[in-house]
């Protein structure tokens, strides 16, 4: 199925989870960062059983550190 993540469009499997996106772009365990699926906000815990669907947006940000 096509999802865009952050606007670049990407193939994933129909079963593939949240979880599973953030772990291929070596950002789940990563700190600081913030995930949005069709402009909702998707929290830390339920990140595991978030299942995506064709079409979805995806938005990730990591927060940076700065001054």
């Amino acid at each position: 199925m096509i999802i865009f993540v952050n606007d670049i469009e990407k193939t994933v499997d129909d079963t593939c989870t949240l979880k599973n996106l953030l772990e291929s772009m070596n950002l789940y365990e990563q700190k600081g960062i913030a995930v949005a699926v069709n402009n909702s906000i998707v929290t830390k815990k339920n990140i595991d059983e978030y299942i995506l669907k064709n079409n979805d947006r995806i938005i990730v940000i990591q927060a940076a550190q700065g001054g």
